[in-house]
């Protein structure tokens, strides 16, 4: 026989004790009949909660529990996840916990990387000259290529000005083509110098014996660490955002690409090849796995924050200072472009110029006019102009931007942490009311918080009630479904608790209620009854009255 339709049900009376506590809800749930809660709390991982706890919107407490009951149904699928995972027998490998722990553990052995570096790298090739510039031949003998050409044509090594044979290895490759194109020594010299300069200077970086095999060793470490969370993400991570947009409507393909797309996933991925790179080509490579920080820490989000937040009015603040350089710099172009001190950093094209005016301009603490000759003449006005509406001005538009957005998530994140501390979580109500209507040391909104507003306990009711079948819902437990298909949060009890001192102790308001649902369940009994005799008076009245008829 088909269940009965919901409107057709008995309506049941949810006496108001049962709707401030949810602990009466937790032992309704364990009577006889009523399946209890499959998932116990370890099948869903801190980490879970804090970001929760962390991201919900606070903004009211309604907005809150709307929130709390959306991010609820996500924590419901990390949990159905995690027992899909069991089933298989590795949920002890592959849990959100284990994620967290081994970002941590790639963070610090990034840490440890770093500062071995710090500490033990050494550029030794260049000391005693500055960049570009090139030293006589150090000692060590040119290739066995090349010594037959030096030899043919009686060329002292010691000529030519290379900074290692060993080192440049650019340095062999242009004298080889130079000597068999019987070049003369100043025009190889010349070539040496050009080459040199276009050399990269991590081969004169040194590092050496146990600190060079130890680096190497935890780059190891990296990469395997950097690879296990990365498999960690894509099976616990990345199948709960492909289920998530399968039930918001997306395509099996979509669902997948925005999964594999997802930010943490594409993050993860750049982190492991950072991490290869650092091992395989260059050791600098792993000061960019210390930005891990921002992934972890919610103060550093901030600082990314207070740039990402605000970019449209800073891209577009951005904007009109480079009309403004740019204006700055054809007017200097065309009228003062003699002026500059260093005759390398001339203005000899309006495009050189710009450069000029934007790099040095902002770089310089009196603007453009430091690189050019010293006057009170006519460009006074140009570098006094430059240096108000530039540096002052428009640089620090910039800034407070910059300023005024991390302050305003800093002072969000203050009052974020107070709700968090100070008021309860389902009701909202502050922990000064509950510390004032409580006796006890122990008591007070600890005990309201951690036992009878327990957000916990509220969830795994929510999960209780998706696990069940609708057809088994009593009363209490078809109106808090109704509620969470609707995203309603009037069930929840906001700005009311038993504990307050409004209610009389929680034990006698229980007794209390279930005298008077008795005594309401005794007169309607007895109304029943009453209409029974009513009726039996009357079918024996009339059974009377056609008695001498019937004979």
């Amino acid at each position: 026989m088909a269940p009965p339709d919901v409107a057709t049900r008995p309506k049941v009376r949810i006496p108001p004790p049962t709707m401030l506590c949810p602990g009466c809800w937790m032992a309704a749930l364990m009577r006889p009949g009523t399946p209890r809660v499959p998932h116990g709390p370890q099948d869903l991982a801190e980490a879970s909660k804090m970001q929760l706890v962390e991201e919900v919107d606070r903004t009211s407490v309604e907005a809150k529990l709307v929130d709390f009951m959306v991010r609820a149904k996500d924590l419901y699928l990390e949990i159905q996840h995690q027992q899909q995972l069991k089933v298989l027998n590795v949920q002890w490998i592959f849990s959100r916990q284990n994620q967290n722990n081994a970002t941590w553990a790639g963070f610090f052995l990034a840490l440890v990387i770093n500062g071995i570096l710090l500490t033990y790298n050494s550029g030794a090739c260049t000391e005693g000259r500055s960049e570009g510039e090139l030293s006589p031949y150090k000692g060590q003998g040119p290739s066995a290529v090349l010594q037959p050409f030096l030899e043919d044509r009686g060329i002292d090594p010691s000529e030519l000005y290379i900074v290692d044979w060993e080192m440049y290895e650019c340095n062999q490759t242009v004298c080889e083509s130079a000597l068999q194109k019987g070049l003369p020594l100043h025009q190889i010299n010349a070539m040496i110098q050009e080459c040199t300069d276009s050399c990269s200077l991590n081969d004169c970086v040194y590092l050496d014996g146990t600190p060079a095999t130890a680096v190497l060793l935890l780059s190891i470490f990296q990469i395997v660490f950097s690879a296990f969370v990365l498999l960690l993400y894509l099976v616990v991570r990345v199948p709960l955002v492909y289920t998530t947009q399968l039930q918001r409507g997306a395509k099996p393909v979509r669902a997948l690409l925005l999964a594999c797309l997802e930010p943490l996933t594409v993050y993860y991925v750049w982190y492991q090849a950072v991490a290869v790179l650092a091992a395989a080509r260059e050791s600098w490579y792993s000061a960019f796995l210390l930005l891990d920080i921002v992934v972890k820490d919610a103060t550093t989000r901030d600082v990314v924050r207070a740039v990402y937040v605000p970019r449209k009015q800073l891209s577009m603040t951005m904007l009109l200072g480079v009309f403004v350089l740019y204006i700055f710099s054809i007017f200097i172009f065309f009228n003062f472009r003699a002026e500059f001190e260093d005759q390398d950093q001339t203005c000899e094209t309006l495009y050189k110029c710009f450069k000029l005016t934007m790099g040095y301009g902002l770089r310089n603490g009196g603007g453009i006019g430091d690189m050019m000759t010293h006057t009170l003449g006519q460009r006074y006005w140009v570098d006094l102009l430059f240096f108000f509406v530039v540096l002052i001005v428009m640089l620090n538009i910039i800034f407070g931007i910059i300023i005024d957005t991390f302050a305003e998530l800093r002072t969000n994140k203050v009052e974020r942490l107070e709700d968090t501390r100070e008021k309860c979580f389902i009701c909202g109500v502050d922990r000064g009311e509950f510390n004032k209507a409580s006796d006890s040391t122990l008591g007070g909104f600890h005990t309201h918080y951690h036992a009878d507003h327990n957000m916990w306990a509220y969830f795994y009711f929510m999960v209780h009630i998706w696990e069940q079948d609708k057809d088994d819902d009593d009363g209490l437990e078809l109106y808090v479904r109704k509620k969470l298909e609707h995203v309603d949060p009037t069930w929840f009890p906001v700005g009311q608790a038993l504990c307050l001192g409004k209610h009389e102790d929680s034990e006698e308001v229980i007794m209390h209620s279930k005298v008077s649902q008795l005594e309401e369940q005794f007169e309607g009994i007895k109304s029943d009854v009453q209409t029974s005799f009513e009726k039996l008076e009357d079918l024996i009245f009339k059974m009377q009255a056609s008695g001498p008829e019937g004979r």
